[in-house]
Formats: C-alpha cells, sequence, structure tokens
C-alpha cells in the first residue's frame, strides 16, 4: 500500500521537523511531498537524508490550498498512490493515526473521505462537523459521517481523487478543503470523521475583523488568509446559492463597519 503525504509549508520549520518525525513511515510506504513558499528558513537542508522526503520550494506568495494542490501535482507524477493524506505542518500524529484512518476507511461500504480529529489541551480543535456553524463531532469509537471538512488530516483514496480531482483552484488559503467534502457529497462519496482522536493541532483562528482601524480591517478582509471576496462569493454561489451569497455580503459589510456589534451577535 502506498501513500503519499501532501504538506504545504512556509516557515514554522521546527513545526514541520516535528511533524515529521511523528509520521508512521515504518509500517507503512510513506513518501511526503512537501511545497514550500520561499520560507528561507534553511529546511529543506534539514530533510536531504530523508529520501522519501520531497521537497520544492514553489515560490513567493503561495498559501494553503494553492500549496497543497501544488504538493499533490508533485506526487502524481511522481507515481500513482493508493492513498493521499493531506496533512497540516503543525499538526503532530498520533503513533497510529494512520493505521487508524486506513481501517476506518475499510469499515465503510463504498468511497469515503476519513477527515482526522484533532485535539489541544484537551479541546477538540479540527475535524468534522454537520454544518457551518455547529462544534467539531466528537470521536466516540466509530467514524461518524460530516459534511463540513478542515483539511489539517485528511485521507483520499486513489479513486475519489480520480473522482473529484485535485483542490479546487480558485481558492489561494481557505475553503479549498470545506469545497473538497461538499463536492465529495455532491458525488455520492461518503465523509466521515475517525472513531478516534488522531493527533494534535493548536486551533490558529485568524478574525480579520479585530483589526482597530477601518484600513486594516479592508486589507485584512482581503488578504488570503482573511475573507477574500472574490472566493467566499464564489463559494457560497457555488455551494448554497445566490441568497447565501447575497447574505454573506451583508454579514461581511456589517463586520467591516461595525466589528464590535458583529461579534456581539455572533456570540448570541
Amino acid at each position: 500500500m502506498n501513500i503519499a503525504v501532501l504538506i504545504a509549508t512556509f516557515k514554522k520549520k521546527e513545526e514541520t521537523l516535528r511533524c515529521l518525525k511523528l509520521l508512521d513511515i515504518n509500517n507503512f510506504k510513506v513518501e511526503v511531498f512537501i511545497a514550500d513558499s520561499n520560507s528561507k528558513n534553511n529546511i529543506e537542508q534539514s530533510l536531504t537524508e530523508s529520501t522519501n522526503i520531497h521537497f520544492k520550494n514553489v515560490g513567493d506568495e503561495i498559501y494553503w490550498n494553492q500549496g497543497m494542490i501544488l504538493a499533490w501535482k508533485e506526487a502524481f507524477k511522481f507515481k500513482e498512490f493508493d492513498f493521499y493524506i493531506w496533512l497540516n505542518n503543525d499538526t503532530y500524529l498520533y503513533e497510529d493515526a494512520i493505521k487508524i484512518m486506513l481501517e476506518n476507511y475499510n469499515s465503510i461500504e463504498g468511497e469515503s473521505l476519513i477527515i482526522g480529529s484533532t485535539q489541544y489541551e484537551n479541546k477538540l480543535t479540527y475535524g468534522g462537523r454537520l454544518d457551518l456553524k455547529s462544534p467539531i463531532i466528537e470521536s466516540s469509537g466509530f467514524p461518524k459521517p460530516v459534511k463540513i471538512i478542515n483539511g489539517n488530516c485528511v485521507l483520499v483514496s486513489k479513486n475519489i481523487f480520480k473522482k473529484l480531482g485535485y483542490l479546487n483552484k480558485n481558492f489561494s488559503h481557505s475553503l479549498g478543503d470545506i469545497d473538497y467534502g461538499l463536492r465529495a457529497i455532491e458525488n455520492r462519496i461518503g465523509v466521515y470523521s475517525t472513531s478516534k482522536i488522531i493527533g494534535e493541532c493548536m486551533a490558529n483562528p485568524y478574525i480579520w475583523y479585530d483589526e482597530k482601524k477601518l484600513i486594516d480591517r479592508i486589507r485584512a478582509l482581503n488578504s488570503p488568509k482573511g475573507t477574500p471576496l472574490n472566493e467566499y462569493l464564489y463559494f457560497n454561489y457555488y455551494h448554497f446559492g445566490v441568497f447565501n451569497a447575497l447574505k454573506f455580503i451583508l454579514a461581511t459589510i456589517f463586520a467591516l463597519l461595525f466589528p464590535k456589534f458583529y461579534k456581539l451577535l455572533k456570540t448570541k
């Protein structure tokens, strides 16, 4: 069984090295493909002794979604793999993580994405949800169906890849993972969270409207890590229709102009 692990990196050298050290490559035929956005931290030199790690500098300003596409394309050029695992470089897998994900995949009838659940300080941080506003599904000993996914650790079979292809090129950083899960469901592919928590990852939310000045909120809004309007409009329109796209525009304008009130409304 051949597995390609796909990682997009920018800086975070120590985190990346720890992430790779914890990968279980002894019991599986694992090749790691890293797309690095010109980190300039000499990380490549730290990886030269590992023949199963393939590192490529993909240039400046390459964010998560685009970096993952480039890592995936490198893996596809290398050879055909049975499975692909998306993995964030700040996600630290437990020893049996890959084994659990494969067992979960094999326990489900039909093709399914397997979404790894992670925690930090005993609190769930990433995994699968039932909708955009609901909490992460808790692990309870068996895979559970979900609709909204985080891309921190995801198992994708070669058959699913053949059907869905790469992540959507219309997204620069976020939304690509959620889009992929929704496209899977639209194509009658199962989407399940893991039966157990498979690793640790600290929650790292970025709230663009926390910026104090209006000009800074505008800059943050349109940054790849914020809420770039063209990408979020496309996402809402494609998956949820015109009405939700209009709701997104109105909510974004309100958050931009009245961030304190918007935050207060979100907490209710």
